[in-house]
C-alpha cells in the first residue's frame, strides 16, 4: 500500500522574509551612505604665470610713465634755472597734467613767490619751508622740510639730492621740489587725481592687448586702480579675500592685480557613520538568512507533523487489513477442521492486533506529550512482569524473524513506578530490534534494581547505528531512512517516546555501541518514584562507564 500524498501547507514564506530583510538591509546601507555623505569644497590653485607676465608689463608701463612725468617736471625746473619769463613757464606748466602752481622759496625768506597755473581748478595749499621741530605758521600750508632741501646747517655743504618728491602717493596733493641754488628752491604743487586719471587713460589703451592672455585663460583675475576702481578682468569680485595679490607701485597711487582660486566640490564620506551603517546592514542581512532558515526548518517540522496523520493512517491500514484477512482465513480453517492452521493464523492476527495497539498507544502518548497533558501514575509493582508481558507479545514475531531472545530479569524485585510506561518503553526498544536488528539473530533483555534505580538494557547484534546518527534516532519523526516503503515501516516515534517517558520517570535513555557492532539501549529510571535531576545525572555518569561504550547519548527530554 502506498502512503497517501501530502498536501502543501500554508505558512511563512522564507523567500519573502529573506527578500524583505535584505531589502531593509539595502535601505539601511543606502541611508547610512546618505547620512555619511559630505560635500567638501577643495581649492584648485590657478596657474598664474600669464597673470605675472601681464602684471610685469603693466608695472613697466607705470614706471615709464613716472619717469616721463618726472622728465616734464625737470624741464620746467630747467626753465626756472635759466630765468625764463614766468609767463612762458606758466604756459609750459599748463601742458603738464596735474601741475596747479609753482613757488620759489627763499632759504631765509618768509613770502614765497607763488605762480598759479591757469585752468587747473581750485588753488592748492601754499608751500612753506618748515624747520624740523617747528610748526607751520598757518594750518593750511604744504610743509617743505628745510633740512631736506637746504640741509640742517647753513655752514655745511648742501645735500647731494637737488630734487625730490614730497607727500605720499595717495595724498590729494604732492609736491616736487628742485633746488635752484644755495638760497632758492622751486616747488611744483601737483594735483594727484589729475595725474592718476592720465595714467589710467594710458593703461586703458594698453590693457586690452596686455590682458588678453589672462582673459583667454578664464581665471578669476582682476586689476584695480586706486580706490578699488576696476580696470580689467572680472566685473564682480568674489566675496572671499583674494588668494593672490600683486601690488603695482605708481608715483601717484597704488594699482594692484588680484586673483582668486577656484573651488571644486567633491563627495566624501564620514567613515565611522558608514562603518556603523555597514555593520547594521550586514547584521540585518544575516538576520534575514537566520530567520529564513528558521522558517524553513519550522515549515519542515510543521509538514512532518501534518504528514504524521497520513503516515500513521498508512501504518494502521496494513495491520487492520492483515487482521481482517487472517481472521477470515481462520474461520475458514476452523470450519474445515484444521485446528492447527487456524490456531497459527489466529496467532498472527493476535500479533498484528498487538502491533496495532502499540502503534496507537505511541500515537496517543506522543499527542498527550505535545499537548502537555501526559501524566504518569507511579504505583508499587514488579517491573519484571511488565517486561515479560512485552517479551511474550513479541515472542512469535521475533521467532518468525529468527531472533533468539535471552532474558535476565529480577522477577522478585519491586519498585514504585508507572508499569504501563515501563511496558511501553520496553515495547518500543524490542520493536526496534525486530525491525532493524533481525540480521544479528539475537537479543538480550536485562532488568536490575539497585540503590533506588531501575536499569533496563536491550542489546542486539544487528548492523548498529552510525555514531554520526546516534543523536537523531531519539528525535520525533527521525529515521535513518525516511522513506516509508524502504525496508521496514515506522513513524519514527518509538525511541523519542521511550526517551520522553524515561525522563518523566526521573531518568533517561542512552545508546551505546557493543563490541559486536550492534546496539545497546540502556534505560535508567527511578525505582521509588523520585524525579530529581541529581538522580538523573548521577545515573548517566554511572551508565557511561559501561565497558565498550562508543557513543553515549543521554538526550534529556522536555518534562
Amino acid at each position: 500500500m502506498k502512503p497517501p500524498s501530502e498536501s502543501p501547507l500554508r505558512g511563512p514564506r522564507p523567500a519573502l522574509t529573506l527578500t524583505l530583510l535584505l531589502t531593509a538591509a539595502g535601505v539601511m546601507l543606502a541611508g547610512g551612505a546618505w547620512l555619511a555623505r559630505r560635500t567638501v569644497e577643495q581649492r584648485v590653485p590657478a596657474n598664474r604665470a600669464l597673470l605675472r607676465e601681464s602684471a610685469d608689463s603693466i608695472q613697466s608701463e607705470l614706471a615709464r610713465l613716472d619717469q616721463l612725468y618726472l622728465g616734464h617736471l625737470q624741464r620746467l625746473a630747467q626753465m626756472m634755472e635759466a630765468a625764463t619769463a614766468t609767463e612762458r613757464v606758466k604756459e609750459a606748466a599748463a601742458s603738464v597734467h596735474g601741475v596747479a602752481q609753482f613757488s620759489v622759496l627763499l632759504r631765509k625768506g618768509t613770502h614765497p613767490a607763488v605762480v598759479k597755473v591757469p585752468g587747473t581748478g581750485a588753488p592748492p595749499p601754499e608751500p612753506e619751508l618748515v624747520v624740523a621741530g617747528r610748526k607751520s605758521s598757518t594750518p593750511f600750508v604744504f610743509a617743505v622740510p628745510s633740512e631736506t632741501v637746504f640741509g640742517e646747517d647753513e655752514r655745511a655743504p648742501l645735500p647731494a639730492e637737488a630734487e625730490g618728491w614730497l607727500g605720499k602717493p595717495d595724498d590729494a596733493w604732492r609736491g616736487w621740489w628742485h633746488r635752484l641754488d644755495a638760497q632758492y628752491v622751486v616747488v611744483f604743487m601737483i594735483r594727484s587725481a589729475d595725474v592718476r586719471a592720465a595714467v589710467e587713460r594710458r593703461l586703458a589703451e594698453l590693457l586690452p592687448a596686455v590682458w588678453a592672455p589672462v582673459r583667454a585663460a578664464g581665471g578669476l583675475d582682476r586689476m584695480e586702480g586706486p580706490e578699488g576702481k576696476r580696470l580689467a578682468g572680472i566685473t564682480d569680485a568674489p566675496a572671499p579675500p583674494p588668494d593672490f595679490v600683486l601690488p603695482l607701485a605708481g608715483r601717484f597711487g597704488h594699482w594692484q592685480v588680484l586673483s582668486w582660486d577656484r573651488w571644486r566640490e567633491h563627495t566624501a564620506f564620514d567613515y565611522p557613520t558608514l562603518t556603523i551603517a555597514s555593520v547594521l546592514s550586514a547584521g540585518l542581512a544575516l538576520l534575514g538568512f537566520v530567520v529564513a532558515g528558521a522558517q524553513r526548518r519550522a515549515l519542515r517540522e510543521v509538514t512532518a507533523r501534518v504528514s504524521f496523520v497520513n503516515r500513521i493512517s498508512h501504518e494502521l491500514g496494513a495491520p487492520l487489513t492483515n487482521i481482517g484477512l487472517y481472521l477470515e482465513l481462520a474461520r475458514d480453517a476452523l470450519d474445515e477442521g484444521d485446528n492447527t492452521e487456524g490456531k497459527r493464523r489466529l496467532s498472527v492476527a493476535t500479533e498484528e492486533t498487538g502491533r496495532l495497539s502499540r502503534l496507537v498507544e505511541n500515537v496517543l502518548t506522543f499527542a498527550r506529550s505535545e499537548r502537555k497533558s501526559l501524566v504518569l501514575h507511579p504505583m508499587p509493582c514488579r517491573p519484571a512482569e511488565a517486561v515479560n508481558r512485552v517479551l511474550e507479545q513479541f515472542a512469535p514475531a521475533l521467532a518468525r524473524r529468527g531472533i533468539a531472545v535471552e532474558a535476565d530479569l529480577d522477577n522478585e524485585a519491586e519498585a514504585v513506578l508507572d508499569a504501563g510506561a515501563l511496558e511501553q518503553i520496553t515495547a518500543n526498544l524490542v520493536s526496534n530490534v525486530e525491525k532493524y536488528a533481525a540480521s544479528g539473530g539475537w537479543m538480550q533483555a536485562k532488568l536490575t534494581i539497585s540503590e533506588g534505580a531501575l536499569q533496563l538494557s536491550v542489546e542486539d547484534r544487528g548492523p548498529g547505528i552510525p555514531v554520526s546518527e546516534a543523536g537523531r534516532v531519539f528525535l520525533p519523526f527521525e529515521r535513518l531512512d525516511t522513506r516509508l516503503t524502504e525496508g521496514v515501516s515506522g513513524t519514527g516515534l518509538g525511541l523519542a517516546i521511550a526517551r520522553d517517558l524515561a525522563g518523566r520517570m526521573g531518568g533517561g535513555v542512552m545508546l551505546e555501541r557493543t563490541e559486536s557492532g550492534g546496539c545497546l539501549f540502556v534505560v535508567r529510571v527511578s525505582a521509588d518514584g523520585r524525579k530529581t535531576s541529581n538522580f538523573k545525572h548521577a545515573n548517566f555518569r554511572e551508565a557511561s562507564s559501561i565497558k565498550g561504550s562508543m557513543d553515549v547519548c543521554p538526550m534529556e527530554p522536555e518534562v
